[in-house]
C-alpha cells in the first residue's frame, strides 16, 4: 500500500473500481486486487460492492496523515528487511552490541550503522523524521514525562537532544 501510494490514489469519498485503481497506481489489476484484498484483512480499505474499493478509517488515516504514512514507510521500506535478518545477525555476531552488527548490515550489505544509512538518503531521512514525529505524538510517548521525571536541573546549563525529531535547548529555569 505504501510503495504504490494506494491510499492517496483513492479519493476520500469515492468507490473506485479495481480496474481504475490499477491504472492510477500502475499495478496490474490482478495484483492490485490481491494486495488490496489482503490489506482489507487488516481493515485497510473495504469493498463496499463487488469489484470496488473505498476507504476505511485506517486507510483514510494513511491518506491524510503524513506522519503516520512516514511511520508505515519507515517500517516497510527501511526496517522490514533488517528485522527479517535479525536472527542472521545474532548468529553471525553472537552477543554483539555494536551498532554495525545488526540485521541492517546484512539486509543492505553494508558496514554502516542505522543512522548513517538513514542520513545517506534525503527520502529516508524525511520518512524517518515523519515517523518519529508520529511516534512521539502518540499517547505515552510525549516529552513531558521525560522533562518531569528526571532532575535535569542538576546537570546545569546544556543542550538536550530529542533524537526522535527535536533539538531543544533548555536552561534549568525553563524546566521548573
Amino acid at each position: 500500500m505504501y510503495q504504490f501510494k494506494v491510499a492517496s490514489a483513492i479519493k476520500l469519498d469515492e468507490e473506485v473500481s479495481f480496474a481504475e485503481l490499477s491504472k492510477r497506481v500502475t499495478v496490474d489489476e490482478t495484483n492490485i486486487k490481491r494486495l488490496v484484498r489482503h490489506a482489507m484483512t487488516n481493515h485497510i480499505f473495504h469493498e463496499p460492492r463487488k469489484g470496488f474499493v473505498a476507504h476505511t478509517r485506517v486507510s483514510r488515516l494513511l491518506a491524510e496523515d503524513e506522519q503516520m504514512a512516514g511511520w508505515v514507510g519507515l517500517l516497510n521500506d527501511d526496517c522490514w528487511l533488517p528485522m527479517a535478518h535479525t536472527l542472521d545477525a545474532m548468529r553471525k555476531w553472537p552477543g554483539s552490541q555494536e551498532p554495525n552488527e545488526t540485521g541492517m548490515q546484512i539486509a543492505y550489505n553494508t558496514t554502516d550503522p542505522f543512522f548513517k544509512i538513514m542520513a545517506s538518503s534525503p527520502e529516508r531521512l524525511r520518512r524517518h523524521g515523519k515517523a518519529m514525529a508520529a511516534h512521539s505524538a502518540g499517547e505515552g510517548f510525549g516529552i513531558a514525562p521525560v522533562i518531569e521525571g528526571y532532575p535535569w536541573g542538576d546537570l546545569g546549563e546544556g543542550t538536550v537532544v530529542d533524537v526522535s525529531i527535536l533539538n531543544l535547548k533548555y536552561t534549568p529555569a525553563s524546566w521548573s
